[in-house]
């Protein structure tokens, strides 16, 4: 799939996320506690829920992660390269999605990867890299997360941990594969990301 990313001075910039769909119990539980959910349409820009929103005790704990949505990143967010429209990246992510099958990593775990709390696969997943390497080119070093919290300190680590486990508990467990891929739109740097199309892959496809 070949739609190119380049820096633009418009402000308007797209990402590539894996995210499980909108009616999903994890996604649920998952927006209660960034108190925002993704699933909103572009132009409106609403979709906040009362928990975690600005002002509670939890808005310094989430800010980071409430304003990109519950995802993992396959593609970071960058502006369109010149001369390319929106129309044609997302035709290119429904061509790659009717011939892609989805990429299985089971179970998620609450993770503490560089002092950020992220649900991650149990193990190491060789397949999901060169997942996302076959959408678009991915960075070096890529580790499929999903960023639940910002930085936390020692101190307020085991509280942390203890409270995500207590919502998550057993939704960890599911056998969770890449089987969409959600593009997602932020209209200028002062608004939240939303997902603008969700393209399912074919469980049938020979890729």
């Amino acid at each position: 799939m070949a739609a190119a990313f380049e820096p633009l001075m418009e402000e308007r910039r797209y990402a590539i996320y894996y995210t499980t769909p909108a009616d999903h119990p994890l996604t649920k539980v998952a927006e209660a506690w960034l108190g925002r959910s993704a699933f909103v349409d572009c132009r409106t820009g609403s979709g906040k829920i009362d928990a975690g929103s600005e002002g509670s005790p939890r808005a310094g704990v989430i800010s980071e992660p409430r304003r990109y949505g519950f995802h993992a990143t396959l593609n970071a967010p960058s502006r369109l390269a010149e001369g390319t429209a929106v129309e044609d990246l997302e035709a290119a992510l429904a061509g790659f999605a009717n011939i892609t099958r989805p990429c299985p990593f089971g179970p998620l775990r609450v993770r503490l990867p560089g002092g950020v709390f992220a649900l991650m696969p149990m193990q190491p997943i060789i397949g999901v890299s060169a997942f996302a390497a076959s959408v678009v080119e991915a960075p070096d070093r890529f580790r499929f997360h999903m960023t639940l919290t910002n930085r936390i300190v020692q101190e307020d680590r085991a509280g942390t941990a203890a409270d995500l486990y207590g919502r998550f508990g057993t939704l960890l467990d599911e056998d969770y594969s890449t089987d969409a891929l959600a593009l997602v739109e932020q209209a200028h740097p002062d608004v939240d990301f939303v997902v603008r199309q969700h393209f399912a892959l074919d469980p049938e496809a020979t890729v």
